[in-house]
C-alpha cells in the first residue's frame, strides 16, 4: 500500500544500480536542495508588522516586496508485500520579485529504492535537477530573460546536463490573480555521461548541442486557498547531438494553514536521444506537505 509518490523510473529493470555503491551522489543531490533552500531565509527575516496606515496597501504590494516567496516541499511513499520500496521527493519552487523583472528558482530530488524480496536493494530512481531564470521587463507586454540549468541521474549513468538559454518572452495574461507567459530563444546543452553512449551514429562521453527553447508557463489563484501553476519548456536541437528535451511540471496546492499546504504534483522529463536501454521518458507524480516561504 502507498502514500505519497508515484514514480515511473526511466531505465529498464535490468539496469538498475545497488544502492549502496554510489552513497556520495546521494547525499549531494539532497544537499543540493537544502543549501538552496537556505536563499529564502533572509526574506523569512524581512516580516514586517504594517502600522495601521500601510495595512489596507498590504496585500496590493505584496507581489512588489523585494523578498523571496515560494514553497519548499516533501514526499515519501513506502510500499510493501512481495516487493518492499521507499520513495522520497523533494521540490522546491521560489521566486524574487521586484517592480521590472524577476528571478526564479526551482528544483527536485527523487530517490527510490527497491527490495524485490532477496534481500538486495536497487536504486529505482535517483534524479535530481536544478534551475534559474531571470525575466527583465522591457514594457508592460514583452521581457528578456536568461535561464540556466542542471540535471543529473544515476540510474541512466548522466553525469551532468548543463542547459543554458536566452531569448524573449510576452506577458499574454499579466494580472493579480492569473498569469500566461509565452517565450522563445536560443538554447545550448551540454551532456557529459559515465560511461560510453551511443547517440544517433556517434558514441562518447561528451555531447553538445545548439537549439531553440521555447516555453509556456501560467499561474492561476483559483481562489483563497487553492493555487495552480505549470511550465512547459522544449529544446529542440539545431546541431550536433541535436537534442530533444521536453520539461514538464505542474503542482496544486490546497492551504491548510497560513504555512502550510496539500500539495498534488506532476514532473515529466522526455529525452528523444535517450541512448540504447534506457526510457525516453521519466514521470513522477506525487503528493506531500509543502512549507511556504517568504509570507
Amino acid at each position: 500500500m502507498a502514500f505519497g509518490t508515484f514514480v515511473f523510473p526511466d531505465a529498464s529493470p535490468g539496469r538498475r544500480r545497488p544502492c549502496a555503491r554510489q552513497p556520495v551522489a546521494r547525499w549531494q543531490a539532497l544537499a543540493v536542495a537544502l543549501g538552496l533552500s537556505a536563499l529564502a531565509l533572509p526574506g523569512l527575516a524581512q516580516t514586517q508588522t504594517p502600522t495601521p496606515a500601510t495595512a489596507t496597501g498590504a496585500a496590493a504590494s505584496a507581489n512588489t516586496d523585494p523578498r523571496w516567496r515560494g514553497q519548499i516541499g516533501a514526499s515519501l511513499a513506502a510500499t510493501s508485500g512481495n516487493t518492499d520500496s521507499t520513495t522520497l521527493l523533494l521540490n522546491m519552487d521560489l521566486n524574487l520579485k521586484r517592480p521590472d523583472d524577476k528571478t526564479s528558482l526551482t528544483g527536485h530530488v527523487n530517490e527510490g529504492r527497491t527490495d524485490n524480496g532477496d534481500g538486495e536493494r536497487e536504486t529505482s530512481s535517483a534524479r535530481w535537477d536544478l534551475s534559474g531564470q531571470y525575466d527583465h521587463d522591457l514594457d508592460e507586454d514583452w521581457f528578456n530573460f536568461t535561464r540556466l540549468g542542471f540535471e543529473h541521474d544515476r540510474v541512466t549513468d548522466l553525469s551532468l546536463r548543463t542547459l543554458v538559454g536566452a531569448g524573449l518572452g510576452y506577458h499574454v495574461i499579466k494580472g493579480p490573480r492569473h498569469t500566461f507567459d509565452v517565450s522563445a530563444g536560443l538554447s545550448y546543452t551540454d551532456t557529459r555521461w559515465k560511461v560510453d553512449t551511443t547517440i544517433g551514429d556517434e558514441t562518447g562521453r561528451h555531447f553538445t548541442s545548439v537549439g531553440l527553447l521555447l516555453a509556456e508557463e501560467s499561474s492561476h489563484e483559483l481562489n483563497d486557498t487553492v493555487t495552480f501553476k505549470q511550465r512547459l519548456e522544449a529544446y529542440p536541437g539545431l546541431t550536433g547531438e541535436k537534442s530533444k528535451l521536453l520539461r514538464f511540471n505542474a503542482s496544486l496546492n490546497v492551504a491548510m494553514s497560513k504555512a502550510l499546504s496539500l500539495s498534488v504534483g506532476l514532473v515529466h522529463n522526455y529525452d528523444g536521444n535517450a541512448a540504447e536501454g534506457r526510457e525516453k521518458n521519466d514521470t513522477a507524480l506525487f503528493t506531500g506537505v509543502n512549507l511556504k516561504v517568504g509570507g
